[in-house]
């Protein structure tokens, strides 16, 4: 190779890694936004112009049963996911959330990545019977560990007719000073049908209240997941 080849081969060599970074630089944003709608979209969107806060919290019945009461003060309807354990140790309580006006769903802790599917069958066999067993009704919709909606899963549920649900709104990757910028942040989000998820643990009286008065100033109503989707 010449002196001029060497020249023009190092000169496009140069452009294409320009070309590359700039291209890298502009798209990993929506890239990352890609993946996260992916990984997030629910395998159905309810079909009315309402919203369904999904909450749950692992941590212990205190966290969760205090959002369910801020919730229920500040006119805010939850769909509570709960474990199969919660759903043992703490059966009254949980029964008095649904009094409140909550829908009560079961949260399933099957890691679907370590298990073969008949393993997967038999877990949720457990989990459904702890949640037949306190609420005295079958499942009607489940939410998966860690939003694993794998084919297996997805069969084992559809074998006992129940619904799967996931998140399309994720309300911890909201970053806010105040509760009002949740808020608005939030409403600038949200699509008709949408499912929020809350943690238990980050819930307060203030932020459910500017997001109650947020939504009656937009037209949006909040409802239970059975709602959204009959409505």
């Amino acid at each position: 190779m010449n002196t001029r080849a060497k020249k023009y081969f190092a000169i496009n060599i140069v452009l294409l890694l320009m070309i590359a970074s700039i291209y890298l630089a502009t798209n990993a944003a929506m890239l990352q936004n890609v993946f996260a709608q992916v990984g997030q979209s629910p395998i159905y969107k309810g079909n009315s112009e309402g919203i369904a806060f999904l909450l749950s919290g692992q941590e212990g019945k205190k966290e969760i049963a205090e959002a369910a009461k801020l919730g229920h003060d500040n006119g805010i309807v939850f769909s509570i996911a709960v474990t199969a354990e919660q759903l043992e140790n703490d059966p009254e309580e949980i029964r008095a959330m649904e009094e409140m006006g909550h829908e009560i769903i079961l949260q399933g802790m099957i890691d679907t990545k370590k298990l073969s599917n008949e393993e997967i069958r038999n877990q949720l066999h457990k989990e459904m019977g702890c949640y037949e067993s306190t609420m005295g009704k079958q499942v009607r919709f489940y939410m998966p560990y860690r939003q694993q909606a794998n084919g297996a899963i997805k069969n084992a549920c559809k074998e006992q007719e129940i619904n799967i649900v996931l998140f399309s709104q994720d309300g911890r990757a909201i970053v806010h000073k105040t509760e009002e910028e949740f808020a608005d942040i939030l409403m600038g989000q949200l699509k008709k049908g949408d499912f929020v998820y809350l943690d238990a643990k980050t819930v307060n009286g203030s932020m459910l209240s500017a997001v109650q008065k947020s939504l009656q100033e937009n037209g949006w109503k909040n409802q239970n997941i059975s709602q959204l989707l009959i409505d």
